[in-house]
């Protein structure tokens, strides 16, 4: 999809908002920007100003990034962008209403660009951004998807070699290393490994605790890629070894988990039901265990629209992309989660890692 018709899906989202086609609409956060423009910055504010059928949108940045902004803009094929560098256009109180994100906009922002914040009719949009971005076309599938295959080579690379002996910090800085090597722009988030015990803990930062042979380890980690992030968790032995039965037990439970998260993953599906779905096959006991959310969707942001949390009504639709990503703990001695990300379609998920689940 053009970025320009990024841009006028927004528009027409807005105007649905409240069902008023005037509205002075101001983006600032910086995954939304790199959406609706294709261009990475640390400093861009985009002005929409929509009066009926007319709109005239507005990119504020800097030297440094103007004439990516300007170049990029030059190939939108069905909407006119101005560039501009200086200060924000201030706003006073009118009758038009102020559309911003509340959650990305600084209290000092809105100060500055309202001359009199306090008579400023304003409106949180981070809802319509969100489902806006949740969406995936088929460009950003393709990334998501590259991504997703980098991560996969390089954990391949690095089983490859062994991880035996050496210390979670020493895997992840190998592991990281070998992300970038295989096409990765960086990694999508601090690599996750936890060996042993320290497994228990769903989110362990990493140690100088040298790996062993009985361990299973957790290793979660992702490439991102142009903007776009994956995510992906295994859970693997540190030696050639047979799994014990009390380890094959936790991995089969965890991996029937897995599968109702993926076949409870639908069309029309909201976001705590499928949570639930999943914590109501468990015995008693291994949900008791079962200490974190199922999953989240993941794009631009490695968390973001739909949540697979308790209490979230997001609603699931056709080419979302979402974590399913169930995991059992317990604690000071083992822990396992495997964590796949899936394109949801109206003939089922796709999944996008092509790894096996369970790395014999």
């Amino acid at each position: 999809m053009d970025t320009s018709e990024r841009i006028l899906r927004l528009i027409e989202s807005l105007k649905d908002f409240q069902g008023n086609d005037a509205f002075l609409a101001i983006v600032d956060d910086p995954s939304d920007c790199l959406y609706l423009t294709n261009v990475e910055s640390s400093n861009a504010v985009i002005y929409i100003d929509n009066k009926g059928s007319d709109s005239t949108v507005s990119v504020y940045t800097d030297n440094r990034y103007y004439e990516k902004f300007s170049s990029a803009i030059r190939k939108f094929s069905s909407i006119q962008v101005k560039v501009a560098i200086g200060e924000l256009p201030k706003i006073s109180c009118s009758a038009k209403p102020l559309y911003i994100d509340a959650s990305s906009m600084s209290i000092a922002r809105f100060r500055t660009i309202c001359k009199d914040a306090s008579l400023v009719d304003y409106h949180d949009i981070g809802k319509v951004l969100q489902r806006l971005r949740s969406v995936k076309d088929d460009l950003e599938v393709e990334k998501l998807l590259t991504a997703t295959q980098i991560a996969d080579a390089s954990l391949l690379a690095l089983l490859q070699k062994g991880i035996l002996g050496m210390t979670e910090i020493e895997v992840q800085r190998r592991l990281d290393q070998l992300l970038l090597e295989h096409g990765a722009d960086s990694p999508s988030f601090p690599t996750i490994i936890a060996s042993g015990p320290n497994a228990s803990m769903p989110h362990a930062t990493p140690t100088d605790r040298t790996i062993e042979a009985t361990d299973l380890v957790i290793i979660d980690f992702g490439a991102s890629y142009k903007g776009y992030h994956s995510d992906t968790t295994r859970t693997v032995k540190a030696s050639n070894r047979e799994f014990t039965a009390a380890e094959a037990r936790i991995i089969e439970a965890v991996l029937a988990a897995h599968s109702l998260g993926v076949e409870t993953l639908k069309i029309g599906s909201i976001g705590n039901e499928v949570d639930q779905a999943v914590r109501d096959s468990m015995s008693a006991d291994d949900r008791e265990h079962f200490i974190h959310s199922l999953g989240h969707g993941v794009g631009l942001e490695i968390h973001e629209y739909p949540f697979l949390v308790p209490n979230s009504t997001d609603k699931v639709e056709a080419d979302h992309v979402a974590t399913i990503e169930p995991g059992l703990y317990f604690a000071g001695k083992v822990g396992v989660r495997i964590e796949d990300a899936y394109r949801v379609t109206k003939n089922g998920n796709v999944r996008l890692s092509s790894l096996p689940q369970v790395i014999a």
